[in-house]
């Protein structure tokens, strides 16, 4: 009974640990699929990745911002946070919006293609979407923890 007991003790304290390390008002995905997304691997044959990163910087007040790719929503992405998805290649309208603005862009994705946008508010509040250098989305992605997508 007492390892149960120790068991279930560890258990709780490490879901507390990586509840304490998530960003606020978010659910972040499981470690091992955070790391996944972080080596940037080619994706399935015949689609396209696309990460999406929220590069508002920590204590800058900014809300949680629902990003949503034409008709389906992703979820809610807030300070240095991130999604990967994977897209068959077409033109995508991806949004990003608060409660009082909203930030588009149009991506055109081709088979085997990785791109990388990212959404923040600007100063005066206005949301904005772009694109950004293979380079740059890779150092947001690599600083930041990947978002667990809406189902």
């Amino acid at each position: 009974m007492r390892r149960v007991s120790a068991g279930v003790s560890v258990l709780v304290g490490f879901l507390l640990f990586l509840a304490a390390c998530a960003p606020p008002g978010v659910p972040v995905a499981d470690p091992n699929y955070d790391a996944q997304g972080k080596r940037f691997e080619a994706p399935s044959q015949g689609m396209a990745a696309l990460y999406i990163a929220n590069v508002n910087r920590p204590n800058s007040g900014a809300p949680p911002l629902t990003v949503s790719i034409g008709p389906r929503q992703l979820g809610s992405l807030t300070n240095s946070t991130w999604y990967r998805v994977e897209l068959a290649p077409g033109t995508y309208d991806v949004r990003a919006t608060d409660n009082n603005s909203a930030g588009r862009h149009y991506v055109s994705l081709w088979p085997g293609e990785m791109r990388f946008l990212i959404a923040y508010v600007r100063a005066g509040g206005a949301v904005d979407v772009g694109q950004v250098s293979k380079e740059e989305g890779r150092d947001y992605v690599l600083g930041g923890q990947r978002a667990r997508a809406s189902e």
